[in-house]
């Protein structure tokens, strides 16, 4: 970057005005809101019988509640803001607004699904009931 600068400011003949002064535009970063959820499953089964999954992860996002997660447009970060790499669309994820939730004890919770980017591609809802079989709503 240095060497960057250096040839900028050199005066070969060449133009150098406003080059001490220029400033990036200032973008902003946007806020990121903790979130938790458990151990990604293929199927629902898992979750729904005891002993149940603890949700107990952090994950970062733009938006301050998990009902808020839309598929295609939420960004899912690591809690050092890189993006969360995801198992893809086969994996669901119990996610919940409060940490040390049980997903056997809940009954009904949200789940997402994350790609390798951190884009969620799927959340919905899972109802336990009926058995502890565990069913899509």
């Amino acid at each position: 970057m240095w060497k960057v600068i250096q040839i900028l400011t050199a005066d070969p003949g060449g133009v150098k005005e406003n080059v001490g002064s220029t400033t990036p535009a200032s973008t902003g970063c946007p806020t990121l809101y903790p979130l938790y959820y458990a151990t990604p499953q293929t199927g629902f089964t898992e979750y729904c019988t005891s002993p149940g999954y603890i949700i107990s992860g952090t994950f970062m996002t733009t938006v301050s509640s998990v009902a808020g997660i839309t598929p295609g447009s939420s960004v899912i970060y690591n809690t050092d803001g890189t993006p969360f790499v995801g198992l893809g669309n086969d994996y669901r994820y119990p996610i919940s607004n409060t940490i040390s939730e049980n997903t056997f004890e809940l009954f009904n919770f949200k789940y997402m699904k994350v790609d390798s980017e951190g884009i969620v591609l799927d959340s919905g809802n899972i109802s336990c009931s009926g058995g502890g079989s565990g069913n899509p709503e």
